[in-house]
């Protein structure tokens, strides 16, 4: 059996292995009392309100942050706080289709 190349893998494969990889990485990091999962939630949050507010123009390129936030928020088991974050983004027109 051939082995997979890079080159044979779609960019946002990897982004979605690197962002599943920091999350499994933050989640064993709270387990071990390192840091908490909801001050790095609450951190990436304020950076997606704050680029969303500055910088409309990339809110496409925004997309993948907020897969990011939610994950987190799933892995801080948030379900509350995920539901409403759906809500407003659903209010708001959803995610942009992505390019």
């Amino acid at each position: 059996m051939e082995e997979a190349k890079f080159a044979d893998v779609p960019p946002m494969d990897w982004g979605m292995a690197a962002v599943q990889s920091l999350i499994a990485t933050l989640v064993t990091l709270q387990r071990n009392g390192v840091l908490q999962i909801s001050d790095v939630v609450s951190e990436i949050g304020n950076t997606i309100d704050y680029r969303t507010q500055h910088f409309p123009e990339r809110r496409a390129k925004d997309q993948v942050l907020q897969h990011v936030y939610e994950m987190m928020m799933l892995a801080d088991k948030n379900e509350a706080e995920l539901a409403a974050l759906k809500a407003k983004r659903d209010a708001a027109g959803g995610l942009p289709p992505s390019k």
